[in-house]
């Protein structure tokens, strides 16, 4: 998955943008009434969203958004609230790396990359020879560990989490955030060829992994402190870690076979996490096809998260019809498939087959 990255401390560093004309003005549809079942979601990482855009994305229950639309597209969010009041709107950022060279339509993550590169540059993750990691192609990583050299008495975790609250999520607009690459270990980037305490020696994996783990549980508790328990925080990797402090996982192109138990492609594991990892943990299919969409669509129906299918997608598929509130919880069946039934319809899911679907009513 290509990874769109905002860093939210340049707001801090190159002050306030101007917000685009609001939308209370203009004449609008009446109010969308959401579905009770199932719960829809996109995965918005495009810095930019159009008013057409939001129109077809108000009809969601959560908007994962790219916290570029806050200044390229403030109008836009301001719809999706203005249709849809129960939509929940999460701010996007990966503050484990950034574009290099910059791309298109990022004006906050362009500046702070010219400001990390001539001010801050220990906060860039090194390999034992002074090469930076790189994890996605075309992006370079940033220090999130608590080896992290500190600059004026801040580890880049704590100023990234300190901006953000102050010139982001500050912002009435958003409802919650949404950390990319949320996952507490990183030895297995590279190699394991880091040296994030910068000694000139490949860090111990171990202790390099309980020191990333360490970062990234500061940096989501920093917000929590800040926001409060209503404040709704979600993360990507569907591993058990930080549910302390968040509110569910994002489970990305959903089974994952790298959580634990592999049988199924790992869908026992995924859905084991899932059934645990908080009401707003999310289940994401890949754009395979109707019938992976509607096999992923009954897994996440099996317990009560949310739904996304690909990135950066607005459609409306006919399976997304409402189907009521659950019956129970889900129950295994004597052939091994899985089922739960709904006021509307009934759940089932094969996984073995990667089969599922619904069946109404």
């Amino acid at each position: 998955m290509r990874k769109f990255v905002l860093f939210i401390s340049v707001v801090a560093l190159f002050g306030c943008f101007s917000v685009k004309q609001s939308v209370k003005s203009q004449p609008v549809a009446s109010a969308i009434t959401l579905a009770a079942n199932p719960k829809v979601a996109s995965y918005w990482t495009s810095p930019t969203m159009s008013l057409e855009q939001a129109r077809e994305l108000a009809k969601f229950h959560l908007v994962i958004s790219d916290m570029e639309n806050m200044i390229n597209n403030h109008t836009s969010l301001e719809l999706l609230k203005q249709l849809n009041p129960k939509l929940k709107l999460l701010a996007y950022s990966n503050p484990m790396e950034f574009f290099i060279p910059m791309v298109v339509n990022r004006p906050l993550q362009k500046k702070l990359l010219e400001d990390i590169q001539q001010n801050y540059s220990q906060w860039l993750l090194k390999q034992p020879n002074g090469q930076p990691v790189i994890f996605w192609k075309g992006m370079q990583m940033l220090n999130l560990s608590s080896f992290c050299l500190p600059i004026n008495g801040l580890r880049w975790n704590q100023y990234a989490a300190k901006m953000l609250l102050d010139k982001v999520l500050s912002d009435s607009i958003w409802d919650g955030y949404f950390m990319d690459n949320s996952g507490g270990n990183i030895s297995w980037v590279n190699s394991g060829q880091i040296d994030a305490d910068a000694d000139g020696i490949k860090d111990d994996s171990e202790k390099l992994d309980l020191a990333w783990s360490e970062g990234i549980g500061e940096f989501l508790s920093i917000i929590r402190q800040v926001k409060g328990q209503n404040f709704i925080l979600v993360g990507n990797k569907g591993s058990l870690e930080f549910l302390d402090v968040l509110n569910g996982k994002m489970f990305e192109e959903f089974p994952n076979d790298y959580l634990g138990n592999k049988d199924a492609g790992g869908w026992y594991q995924s859905l084991g996490n899932y059934l645990v990892t908080g009401a707003y943990s999310v289940i994401q299919a890949k754009t395979n096809g109707d019938s992976w969409r509607q096999f992923v669509l009954a897994s996440m129906l099996l317990d009560d998260g949310y739904f996304i299918y690909g990135q950066n997608g607005n459609n409306w598929f006919p399976e997304y019809q409402e189907i009521g509130e659950a019956i129970g919880s889900m129950k295994k069946n004597q052939d091994g498939s899985y089922r739960r039934e709904y006021e509307k319809a009934t759940v089932i899911v094969w996984p073995g087959k990667k089969k599922g679907g619904i069946q109404y009513k």
